[in-house]
């Protein structure tokens, strides 16, 4: 639900799921009135935002599903890392089958269930749902790397050396993460946007989520107090050493 398109997206899949014509019409109805008006409002932010790059730490997922509310915006994504990824996050579903059982792996019980013949009512009849996979409605995730563009990188658990490293080389214009990285990626004169929760704003989600998320950003690349900041490196040497005869 992050993202204007992704969120309906996500509509059309519910509307999908329950396949009922009454409700399929009201949800069209609703993705198009709300479509408009977030776009609308969007349009001034979004003539600033154009183009400048941003670069996402952040786990469960978002790394990933924000990618599609900063392409709203015109925004880049030039890198994105999970910290407690697994394959399949990276590479989407279809690689589970031919992951390998592994030490870590066998830490984690693997429980085996079956239905009860008696109690157990499916929500969705399995014929239908069989055809709901088919189509990729459920059970199915692509996951980030095919959604990341020509030229970009994906890192797995960055460390805040590999942080440091990629701020000097990359040079984007946001990096949005957690609060323990907040104040690494501030002395080099980026915003910090954390995406882990909503002390600062939010909700993000959904169409008018995506209106304040995009109102907050420009808010913060556009504030000149970036380009007074000066990180205590640059004002002198934060490390002496000297030979121990």
């Amino acid at each position: 639900f992050i993202g204007i398109k992704a969120m309906a997206k996500s509509l059309r899949k519910i509307a999908r799921v329950f396949n009922d014509p009454e409700l399929t019409e009201r949800i069209e109805k609703v993705i198009e009135e709300e479509t408009a008006e977030a776009e609308a409002k969007i349009a001034p932010y979004k003539e600033r935002l154009k183009g400048k790059s941003v670069m996402l730490f952040v786990g469960g997922s978002r790394a990933h599903h924000y990618q599609d509310l900063f392409r709203d915006l015109g925004m880049e994504p030039i890198v994105a890392s999970y910290e407690f990824a697994h394959r399949d996050d990276y590479e989407g579903r279809h690689v589970i089958p031919t992951i390998k059982l592994d030490a870590d792996s066998k830490n984690i019980e693997e429980l085996k269930v079956e239905p009860d013949p008696e109690r157990y009512k499916p929500r969705i009849e399995p014929e239908y749902y069989k055809v709901l996979k088919e189509e990729g409605v459920l059970g199915s995730y692509g996951g980030m790397w095919e959604d990341m563009g020509e030229g970009t990188l994906v890192i797995d658990d960055i460390s805040h050396i590999e942080l440091e490293y990629l701020i000097k080389k990359m040079k984007p214009d946001m990096v949005c993460s957690g609060i323990k990285d907040k104040y690494i990626i501030e002395k080099f004169g980026v915003p910090s946007k954390q995406l882990h929760n909503y002390d600062y704003s939010g909700p993000f989600a959904g169409f008018r989520g995506a209106v304040k998320f995009a109102r907050e950003l420009d808010m913060m690349i556009h504030n000149p107090v970036w380009e007074l900041l000066k990180a205590p490196w640059e004002k002198g040497p934060t490390l002496k050493a000297e030979l121990n005869g």
